[in-house]
């Protein structure tokens, strides 16, 4: 564990340790500044004059950055510490674990502590509702495949090196992007930057949170990964995020006659599927079946419809024009008594 003192904070970072058979894990390429952490600082602590501390669990992806983080802890609670240590995550850039010589996914906890001592900040007052940051909006619009590939940078293609950039944008009151300044872009020199900042008015995101507040004038993060698995043709999106897919009362309503007959009411199917605008899948086929000759694979394609993913991942990789594999799990046993009930017959 290392303790690092940033002016008036203090951050506290520590990783998990490595899992088994992995060679190197997960370490530190890049940490918060102290104008960081003064810029997530919650606003209620800041009139309250309270210190505070949060713990986060993050997933470190191949690329060396943060994805699914979430508060695991927070002292004071209710001050929103924990959110502001979420926010503070883009700023982090990891060197990723390796096993078996390759970059794996991997957990860490970071401890985050920031200490007022009693002192107003050299920074200013806290963040306003302007100075908001978001880390992963629900974006409407964001670059497609293509429009990724079009713009990969020369060097960076040459080489087959990959890399991200992050920017930190305004949200304007339409729900586009403004005003993008670099957060950083790793590796450097090969034009990374650039290009995410070329792909900027293809972003939009809904203007309110659900909660009846506008993320108008805020600023949101955005990540721009350039992988090089996005130059194969057709390739697989990263960690597909689901916005919408069948309810239990969706798959009920498709059960094959044939599985029915066989009181069979269990099935795993898999379907790789194109994803297109709004992050609907077409053109799916079935990969594989199970049990087979039962017509769950028939069933599992009238479902497609009721897919959708979200149009960025959280890792800044595009899916709408690459492909995504589906498992549809149908667990419907608690049906098998009504099936064989003749008073559920008709």
């Amino acid at each position: 564990m290392k303790i690092r003192q940033l002016g008036v904070f203090a951050v506290v970072l520590a990783t998990a340790g490595p899992a088994t058979g992995q060679d190197r894990e997960a370490d530190w390429l890049k940490k918060p500044t102290a104008e960081n952490l003064w810029s997530v600082f919650p606003v209620e602590a800041y009139r309250k004059s309270r210190s505070g501390k949060a713990v986060i669990a993050c997933v470190v992806t191949v690329q060396g950055v943060l994805r699914d983080c979430r508060p695991v802890s927070e002292e004071p609670q209710g001050l929103g510490f924990g959110a502001a240590a979420v926010a503070l995550s883009p700023q982090f850039l990891m060197r990723p674990a390796m096993q078996d010589g390759k970059p794996v996914e991997s957990l860490v906890r970071i401890p985050i502590n920031w200490d007022m001592s009693g002192m107003v900040g050299p920074f200013g007052p806290p963040p306003d509702r302007g100075a908001r940051v978001y880390t992963h909006l629900p974006w409407s619009a964001a670059p497609t495949l293509e429009q990724v590939v079009q713009v990969y940078p020369k060097k960076a293609r040459e080489t087959g090196t990959g890399g991200t950039a992050v920017l930190a944008c305004r949200i304007k009151a339409d729900g586009g992007l403004i005003a993008c300044d670099k957060v950083r872009e790793t590796p450097s020199g090969l034009g990374l930057l650039s290009a995410a900042r070329s792909l900027v008015p293809h972003f939009r995101t809904p203007t309110h949170d659900g909660k009846g507040d506008t993320v108008a004038g805020a600023r949101a993060h955005v990540s721009v990964t350039f992988a090089p698995e996005l130059l194969e043709p057709a390739p697989a999106v990263g960690r597909p995020r689901w916005r919408a897919v069948p309810s239990i009362d969706d798959l009920a309503a498709v059960i094959p006659p044939a599985a029915r007959e066989a009181k069979a009411f269990q099935a795993r199917v898999m379907m790789m599927c194109r994803v297109v605008a709004e992050g609907r899948v077409e053109g799916c086929a079935v990969e594989s079946e199970t049990p087979q000759d039962l017509g769950y694979a028939a069933a599992a394609m009238t479902l497609t419809p009721q897919f959708r993913l979200a149009v960025w991942t959280d890792e800044g990789l595009p899916t709408v024009g690459g492909t995504v594999r589906i498992p549809l799990r149908f667990d419907l046993e608690a049906l098998a008594p009504q099936e064989a009930s003749p008073a559920a017959a008709p």
